[in-house]
């Protein structure tokens, strides 16, 4: 797996505190990560790593629910900091958000 970008604890640690709001994993595996909110499984999170035609790029597939909609919003990177940090960001608004 030369050149691959595995799905890693890079996610998943940003991921996690998410279980103590009412998320679940769905499904997990070195490629993707599936969560979705328990009772409204229709909002869900999905990070996946894909190759491009170049070996040694990848793409990160972001999907998130986005609030209040039935909608998801879709992002790729082909950087891991920028979404890492893009992840971050949204996971923070989330449980900020949670109260309302």
């Amino acid at each position: 797996m030369v050149g691959t970008l595995v799905v890693n604890n890079d996610f998943k640690n940003i991921l996690d505190p998410l279980t103590d709001y009412g998320w679940q994993y769905v499904k997990e595996d070195s490629m993707l990560i599936q969560m979705n909110k328990k009772y409204s499984e229709l909002e869900e999170i999905s990070v996946s790593v894909s190759n491009f035609s170049s070996p040694n790029t990848n793409i990160i597939h972001i999907t998130l629910p986005i609030k209040n909609s039935t909608y998801s919003f879709y992002k790729k990177h082909t950087d891991r900091l920028q979404s890492t940090t893009f992840l971050q960001n949204y996971i923070t608004d989330i449980i900020d958000g949670s109260g309302d």
